[in-house]
């Protein structure tokens, strides 16, 4: 028995002179503050890892092919696991077409309702073409750099086109993000 209370005190003794013995770099970390770096602590190296989330665009656009339509182009210019910044730039496409500018002209997205002024159009062309009547920079939640969000716009017209009279263009649709 007495050998294996010999055992245990030479293992003591031996845990006491461990501790306090230091390699010399160990004991300068120490006074100064800093943390030394112990075998098997892992120590971070670089900047994280994000991964990228390539971006994204769409159209939505009514699909009837009328003469005198509104058109939603979105782009996400930035995109995270969590949210995208989306760009939305709403447009009328039409052929020949005289108005004058549009006040307050709602782009609704999430819930949210932007208002803008549609400017004037003067044009008088043949061929089929798109004027841009607002530009709108939106955030929007994501889940895994996945998501999706409602979005309409109106453009008051009050006028008669192709003989047609219209008093509002409207559209509404969904915008997708996803690998």
């Amino acid at each position: 028995m007495a050998t294996a209370e010999t055992a245990v005190k030479e293992a003591k003794r031996a845990r006491r002179t461990d501790s306090t013995q230091r390699h010399p770099t160990q004991r300068t970390a120490a006074r100064s503050g800093e943390i030394p770096d112990h075998p098997g602590t892992a120590s971070p190296t670089g900047t994280p890892v994000h991964q990228n989330y390539p971006a994204r665009s769409g159209r939505l656009v009514e699909t009837d092919n009328s003469l005198l339509s509104l058109v939603i182009d979105w782009e996400t210019t930035s995109r995270t696991a969590d949210s995208a910044t989306v760009k939305l730039t709403v447009k009328i496409r039409c052929y020949s077409l005289f108005v004058s500018e549009r006040k307050n002209c709602p782009l609704v997205f999430l819930g949210q309702t932007y208002s803008y002024n549609a400017p004037a159009i003067s044009y008088d062309g043949s061929e089929r073409t798109e004027f841009v009547l607002h530009e709108e920079t939106v955030t929007m939640p994501l889940v895994g750099g996945c998501g999706s969000a409602e979005v309409s716009t109106a453009w008051q017209f009050r006028g008669e086109y192709a003989g047609v009279a219209i008093d509002a263009l409207t559209l509404d649709g969904f915008i997708e993000i996803k690998d």
